[in-house]
C-alpha cells in the first residue's frame, strides 16, 4: 500500500498509521521468531534420524 492508499484505509477503518505500523512489527517479528524455531527443530530432528 503506498501512502494514501494506506491514509484512507486508515479513516474507513478508524485506525491511526501507528497502530498499523505496530501491527506489521509485531507480524513481522512473530514469524521470524517462528522461522527460527523451525531451523531448531529440523537440525534436532536430522541429529535423531538413524
Amino acid at each position: 500500500m503506498n501512502e494514501s492508499e494506506l491514509g484512507e484505509y486508515c479513516r474507513k477503518k478508524g485506525l491511526y498509521r501507528e497502530q498499523i505500523e505496530a501491527w506489521k512489527d509485531s507480524c513481522l517479528q512473530a514469524n521470524g521468531q517462528a522461522l527460527d524455531q523451525s531451523k531448531q527443530l529440523s537440525g534436532v530432528l536430522k541429529g535423531e534420524q538413524f
